[in-house]
């Protein structure tokens, strides 16, 4: 799962558990209504300020927004293929060539 996806399904569950509506979140958060929207529909992100305003509002720590985010984002995660985590580059130091215009 994406983190714009996780931090909108985490947001959701956590208003809804608060017993607070979108215009309600809005209100209470001082952010407005359509941000709310956006947000948990995944179109939009929270800047820092944000994300302490809607803790404040939902009365949580903003690590724990965070922390449930990252929650979802890396329990879905694949691990990283080991051919590529293998693979190395070499690259010889030298001058660079000149080319003919």
């Amino acid at each position: 799962m994406k983190v714009l996806e996780a931090f909108s399904s985490v947001l959701r569950k956590k208003r809804v558990t608060a017993g607070l509506t979108q215009a309600e979140l809005a209100v209470v958060s001082g952010l407005h209504l359509n941000f709310i929207g956006r947000m948990e529909g995944g179109k939009a992100q929270p800047t820092l300020e944000s994300l302490f305003a809607l803790a404040r509002a939902l009365d949580c720590f903003p690590q724990s927004l965070v922390e449930d985010t990252l929650e979802l984002t890396t329990s879905k995660r694949r691990a990283p293929r080991p051919d590529l985590a293998k693979k190395v580059v070499k690259v010889r130091p030298g001058r660079p060539k000149k080319t003919d215009v």
